[in-house]
């Protein structure tokens, strides 16, 4: 769940290193922000400084937290934690104590943000320390560049209503994020990838071969031994055949608004993939036994 903060009132409650740590992200979002303490850490007193931030002078000022929608204790000293946290809660705010899990209403996720892109990993306050190694993973494998692209693709929405609705539309999509313009866009040739989604607008969407049809992918001994480009594959289908009795484990990997086709024996072999496509919409995967080999 993403909370919406945009003119939204907030309070962080602490004025010291863990009122920081919070401030470093909510001062990135449009919420009216304001910090409760009676003193501040220089950091904090240049927010207030440069305006992003409002200050209560009082290390608990319950009526200044009327009409908060969110409200973050970090004081810093565990009673005044509990005592803000319940006030807040008789102010009708959602809140998040620092390190302490089973006192939140909310818990801070770690982020990767490729704005407008974010991901979010939480692990309900049990292991923070993973949720930070798989937000480094995360971090390497998402191009910088990733953010302003889809900000531009954005750009074309609206325009993009030409193409017909339904398949032809998710196909344009699917190759305008994920084929050519991506790829000039990623070798910094941004010009040229904007140039090819408008062109392919005109044209009434994708160019004739920008997705695959078919693929076929051989199911791997376990979920998590797919290839990075077989899980592309997989989130791209919109159709995705597989032999009955299949694990679901492995059609968690699809994205849940595709159609899941089983069949009796192997998607490969008796033409139920081929037969598949004229009722499909958008890329068909089959996963097949392990000997298969995509074609």
């Amino acid at each position: 769940m993403f909370l919406d903060t945009a003119a939204r009132p907030v309070v962080v409650v602490g004025g010291g290193e863990q009122a920081a740590q919070k401030m470093r992200l909510l001062v990135r979002t449009d919420a009216r922000l304001t910090l409760m303490a009676e003193a501040l850490i220089p950091e904090l007193a240049g927010h207030v400084a440069a305006g992003r931030a409002a200050h209560v002078a009082a290390a608990l000022d319950e009526a200044a937290l009327a009409g908060a929608a969110y409200v973050f204790v970090a004081s810093e000293d565990e009673a005044l934690d509990m005592r803000a946290a319940e006030a807040a809660r008789a102010a009708g705010a959602l809140v998040n104590v620092v390190d302490r899990p089973a006192d939140c209403d909310m818990i801070f996720p770690a982020l990767v943000d490729r704005d407008p892109v974010v991901v979010a990993i939480g692990t309900e306050g049990a292991a923070p320390v993973l949720g930070r190694r798989i937000k480094t993973m995360l971090e390497a494998a998402l191009s910088p560049r990733l953010g302003p692209f889809v900000a531009m693709a954005r750009g074309w929405r609206e325009a993009a209503e030409a193409v017909p609705a339904g398949a032809a539309r998710r196909r344009f999509w699917n190759w305008a994020l994920t084929g050519a313009p991506w790829r000039a866009w990623a070798e910094g040739r941004e010009a040229e990838a904007a140039a090819m989604i408008g062109a392919a607008i005109a044209a009434g969407g994708a160019p004739e071969g920008g997705d695959a049809a078919l693929t076929f992918i051989p199911v791997p001994a376990a979920p998590d031994l797919f290839t990075m480009r077989d899980v592309e594959r997989l989130q791209a289908a919109g159709t995705v055949i597989h032999s009955e009795g299949l694990d679901p484990a492995f059609l968690e990997l699809a994205r849940r608004d595709a159609a899941r086709a089983p069949v009796p024996a192997c998607p490969r072999h008796g033409g139920a993939a081929r037969a598949a496509l004229d009722a499909a919409e958008g890329p068909v995967v089959a996963l097949c036994r392990p000997e298969c080999r995509p074609l």
